[in-house]
């Protein structure tokens, strides 16, 4: 869901991060994201994951509100949405080497 007003974009359950981390974070939150993922498993990366994510990066989120973890705050739009994207494209790679 986006909230146009505020430019938030509430990203449910998508970048999950395990532990206590602050509410809101200009840092990275992708590393987080992945190691949450590999305990997990919760994401489904399919041949229309990464043409959705460049979508939501289009809207011009200025905040991704995270369900689990810290929310990134301070312009995630393209190209500056690359937690977004780097997130799905990393998973990606992951998934092409696991081991199930």
């Amino acid at each position: 869901m986006f909230e146009e007003r505020t430019g938030t974009l509430f990203c449910s359950d998508l970048l999950g991060q395990l532990g206590d981390g602050p509410a809101m974070t200009r840092g990275d939150i992708v590393g987080p994201a992945l190691e949450s993922e590999g305990l997990w498993r919760s994401m489904a990366v399919t041949v229309d994951t990464l043409p959705t994510i460049e979508r939501l990066a289009a809207l011009d989120p200025q905040r991704l509100a995270i369900m689990h973890g810290s929310s990134l705050e301070g312009g995630c739009a393209a190209p500056a949405c690359r937690p977004l994207r780097s997130y799905c494209l990393s998973f990606s790679r992951n998934m092409a080497t696991a081991h199930w």
